[in-house]
């Protein structure tokens, strides 16, 4: 139980990092580390390592996950598009109307599809 604390201390502080360098680079101006920072696939990878080592027969589960992820990046960049689209021709330079209407469609349709599969 003790050890299993410090595990998730740990993962918390390498997550609290990242967040971390986010935040410094957009603050520095430095958008193309800010952006190298923001989609770095440490969760992913992470996801996977995860699922192998918890999981004896995790073929078929990496299978399913890759599956998910896949998705789950193409509704992703769905919602970049919206964003830019919702910047260009709606919402007057309005960012945070942006980010609301993009969202609340990105999850809806995650909803929508994950419901589906049940």
């Amino acid at each position: 139980m003790n050890s299993e604390i410090y595990d998730y201390l740990y993962y918390f502080i390498i997550g609290g990092l990242f967040f971390s360098l986010l935040r410094f680079f957009s603050k520095q101006n430095n958008i193309i580390m800010s952006s190298i920072v923001a989609s770095m696939p440490i969760l992913f990878v992470s996801g996977i390592y995860f699922i192998c080592i918890y999981n004896y027969n995790s073929n078929e589960l990496v299978n399913k996950f890759i599956k998910n992820n896949i998705i789950n990046i193409f509704l992703y960049l769905f919602s970049f598009l919206l964003i830019l689209f919702f910047l260009k021709c709606f919402c007057n330079q309005d960012l945070g109307i942006s980010l609301i209407i993009s969202l609340l469609l990105y999850f809806t349709l995650l909803f929508l599809y994950y419901n589906n599969l049940n």
